[in-house]
């Protein structure tokens, strides 16, 4: 199969793709699903052992720094990231990301519980078992967020 990407500078509006087919097939009906899900999931770049892949943003659980390098933990792996913590904060969906902590931006979705602790720590408990903490400097944010 050929593709051909058409570059119109004077185009106003969203990009489309368009299949230029003599015959509807399984597989082309595969190929107009499949951009379907792409172009309407909106994702993030990660990388995992040099391959640069698209991440749904619906499956990211959590985003944090570890090791100066920022990672995002979805169910079944872990991905890096090269855009840095407040960047992906200002590009996530606000009504589902929080930033919790200098270095942490969880998935409400994805978010259990949240627990304060008897040392005052407010502990983040995800549906998977996993937990992190809070830092103190952002509950005032997490919970105008949660009330919302």
């Amino acid at each position: 199969m050929k593709v051909k990407i058409h570059l119109n500078r004077e185009m106003n509006g969203d990009p489309y793709a368009q299949i230029v087919t003599n015959k509807i097939t399984p597989a082309i009906d595969m190929l107009a699903d499949s951009i379907r899900k792409i172009s309407f999931t909106p994702t993030l770049i990660a990388y995992k052992f040099g391959r640069k892949l698209a991440i749904p943003v619906s499956e990211i659980i959590r985003i944090y720094t570890e090791n100066k390098i920022v990672v995002c933990i979805t169910a079944d792996s872990k991905y890096k990231l090269r855009s840095r913590i407040y960047q992906l904060e200002n590009i996530l969906p606000k009504n589902i990301f929080i930033r919790i902590s200098s270095s942490e931006i969880v998935n409400l979705n994805q978010v259990k519980q949240f627990d304060l602790t008897a040392a005052g720590m407010f502990k983040v408990m995800f549906k998977n078992g996993n937990s992190t903490f809070a830092s103190r400097r952002y509950i005032k944010k997490i919970q105008e967020a949660l009330s919302r």
